[in-house]
């Protein structure tokens, strides 16, 4: 009997033992499979992969609490030991951050949107950002060289007969030095042109530019280049930065953005998510096929959408006039002509020459007036000054020609820059 009642004791614990593993069995896929959905989903925001790590962390503690044969207070120590570890680990590195030792912006090198906020450029109240002096950078195998003010010149210029203010199609995204169109513009009149263009300017800063560096060089001829695509609305981005500037720009190289733990969030963030740039992998409800001249099929992403002016674009329209006419002044007062260079998104000029499929946007896209409003408003205001629209001579070259814009970018390749700098040189060589 007493051997029997003890086999039964056996049994009785040894299915307890099974399904106590069972229940921590499940328990545990049920974990990991939470922690799995909670991965896949799509971050919102940096606290979004915060929480997960978290979360993580604490899975993976009660795994090892659960299955490990240690007492629960031998198990405690070890947790609170390690966790303790960690943490003075990151505050020995925060540290280091607080005493400016360290940036971990540049250590990590997480994507940073707002150029203002770079480290590797310099803050500034009217202009926001501009490279430093001699700034270097190799990217996706294209070295870009910057002179002593910080912008795309390979040396220092003490004068230039032309100046060439504008944004990123002016300073030459993803095109090397010897493509951009103010060295084409160089070699086509045999004359030094100063390349005044940085990334992310609207109308405001270049006014800055033409005045803080354009004028100094004492040109004889000032090309300002006008992108449609965003130009309108970095009016009221410009406005709403330098509203208040000192509490606008005290974040900018702040402990909270140069932290370890930050920039860390945002590295992981950025894996977690695959983050590719929209120009690497685009969205293809913007995209549509193009037909090449040699009968090929290039899909082209079209990042800037062709719609009605509206009341805000109106009204920065509003204020573009006003600058633009003082640019002119300004100019004027130098002996130096104006010319006002319109560029044409990528949808203005291969629109047309595009097959989009029924459920992608850009069918149904529109094409509106700007061109005609700003060639109306330079006639009127600038009588002396000169108006070029680059949508006529792109437009012709467009089914001729290799791709004049970036297959999944918004700016020139190569090409596009050689025909906008033979476009610029006829137009000035006409007006003389």
């Amino acid at each position: 009997m007493k051997m029997g009642k003890m086999h039964g004791m056996d049994a009785a614990d040894q299915f307890q033992q099974k399904s106590k593993n069972i229940l921590i069995g499940l328990f545990v896929l049920s974990c990991l499979g939470t922690l799995v959905f909670y991965w896949l989903v799509v971050p919102t925001s940096l606290y979004h992969t915060l929480t997960g790590l978290m979360l993580s962390y604490l899975v993976l503690w009660s795994i090892i609490f659960l299955w490990s044969d240690a007492s629960n207070s031998e198990m405690a120590i070890r947790f609170f030991l390690t966790t303790g570890s960690i943490a003075l680990t990151g505050g020995f590195i925060e540290l280091l951050v607080v005493a400016q030792v360290l940036d971990f912006r540049t250590v990590i090198g997480p994507p940073i949107s707002e150029p203002w906020r770079h480290p590797d450029n310099l803050n500034d109240p009217k202009l926001l950002h501009i490279h430093r002096p001699y700034y270097r950078l190799v990217w996706e195998g294209i070295e870009y060289r910057y002179d002593r003010n910080g912008f795309r010149n390979g040396t220092d210029l003490e004068s230039a007969h032309l100046i060439v203010v504008g944004d990123s199609f002016v300073e030459g995204w993803n095109v090397s030095a010897d493509h951009l169109l103010t060295n084409q513009l160089a070699r086509q009149l045999d004359r030094p042109v100063a390349n005044l263009g940085q990334s992310w300017y609207g109308p405001q800063q270049e006014l800055e530019v033409l005045r803080r560096y354009g004028l100094r060089l004492a040109p004889k001829v000032c090309v300002w280049v006008f992108f449609e695509g965003n130009d309108l609305y970095d009016i009221h981005r410009y406005k709403e930065a330098t509203q208040d500037w000192e509490n606008y720009s005290k974040d900018f190289h702040s402990f909270r953005q140069r932290s370890f733990t930050k920039n860390a969030i945002i590295a992981l963030n950025s894996i977690h998510t695959q983050k590719i740039p929209w120009w690497m992998n685009p969205p293809k409800g913007q995209s549509g096929i193009f037909k090449s001249p040699s009968g090929q099929e290039i899909p082209l992403y079209f990042n800037y959408k062709g719609h009605h002016l509206s009341k805000n674009d109106l009204t920065a329209l509003e204020d573009l006039h006003l600058i633009l006419k003082k640019a002119h002044k300004l100019c004027h007062a130098v002996g130096a002509k104006f010319l006002l260079v319109f560029v044409p998104t990528k949808f203005r000029v291969y629109g047309g020459f595009t097959e989009f499929d029924t459920h992608v946007q850009p069918r149904y896209w529109v094409l509106n007036d700007l061109p005609k409003m700003i060639k109306e408003m330079v006639h009127e205001d600038i009588p002396d000054g000169g108006f070029l629209d680059l949508t006529t001579a792109l437009v012709e070259q467009a089914k001729e020609k290799p791709l004049l814009y970036l297959e999944s970018d918004s700016h020139w390749s190569a090409e596009g820059h050689r025909v906008v700098a033979s476009a610029i040189a006829n137009s000035l060589e006409q007006w003389e």
